[in-house]
């Protein structure tokens, strides 16, 4: 049966461009345990993540890439954003801090909350004492903040209003 099985995933790649994932027990496993809907291709960035941090999978940086990847080919901001933390810190590749800036652009305009307050750390890291780059960091958290990701607390300080 398991051949029969892998024999007819590879047709579905083959003749379809369907890719079929080759999970192991223990990954299966919690694919079903994962959500209670009905999975689809856009659990790809919380199976990213999951492959990324090692969480119930053993830590696999190109799977993780893999999965979003595949979350960014279909829109997941999630996804792009996650993609763009790997360049950013160099995981599972050389760091590119200013090579992901394009990554967290473009997940922030697909609407990601988390995307506009990563982008602002790099760009206080990387411009430190640059006065329009640190504007430009401000009103990027205060974005991420209204989107509802407000670690600082500016909402709560009254820096802002939602």
């Amino acid at each position: 049966m398991r051949s029969e099985i892998i024999a007819l995933g590879k047709r579905l790649d083959q003749h379809l461009h369907i890719d079929v994932f080759d999970l192991t027990p223990a990954e299966s496993k919690l694919f079903k345990l994962s959500a209670n809907e009905t999975l689809d291709w856009v659990h790809c960035d919380t199976f990213g993540y999951m492959y990324l941090k090692g969480l119930g999978v053993d830590k696999d940086l190109e799977k993780a890439r893999e999965m979003f990847e595949i979350g960014e080919t279909i829109g997941v901001s999630a996804s792009v954003n996650n993609l763009a933390r790997m360049r950013h810190f160099g995981h599972g590749e050389k760091a590119d801090p200013l090579g992901s800036i394009p990554l967290y652009e473009r997940a922030i305009e697909m609407g990601n909350k988390f995307a506009p307050y990563h982008l602002a750390d790099l760009l206080a890291e990387q411009f430190e004492g640059d006065a329009t780059m640190e504007m430009r960091a401000q009103a990027l958290k205060q974005l991420s903040a209204q989107r509802g990701f407000d670690p600082d607390r500016l909402i709560q300080a009254g820096a802002i209003k939602q």
